[in-house]
């Protein structure tokens, strides 16, 4: 276990943040990482398995914290009607 700090920890905080702005100036870079296949487990280990546990297309589908969109991309290409909803 490693020692601890003789003295408390102190969370400290922005007096204010804006997080849609941030995302605004920062959205671009994130989509080319998330849409780069082979970078994350996504491809290899969820997609496949996610996909295999969903029921056949014909209600609705609710992508809910869609991000760039790539589930909501897959689902509408495998015949879905998907509404999606953003987690910002």
């Amino acid at each position: 276990m490693p020692d601890l700090p003789d003295r408390p920890l102190r969370r400290t905080r922005l007096a204010a943040a804006d997080l849609a702005a941030e995302w605004r100036a920062h959205a671009g870079e994130f989509i080319a990482w998330a849409r780069a296949p082979g970078h994350d487990s996504y491809w290899r280990f969820h997609r496949d398995l996610f996909f295999e546990l969903l029921p056949p297309p014909g209600r609705r589908t609710l992508d809910l914290g869609c991000g760039e969109g790539r589930v909501a991309r897959d689902l509408i290409a495998a015949g879905h009607s998907v509404a999606r909803m953003p987690g910002s």
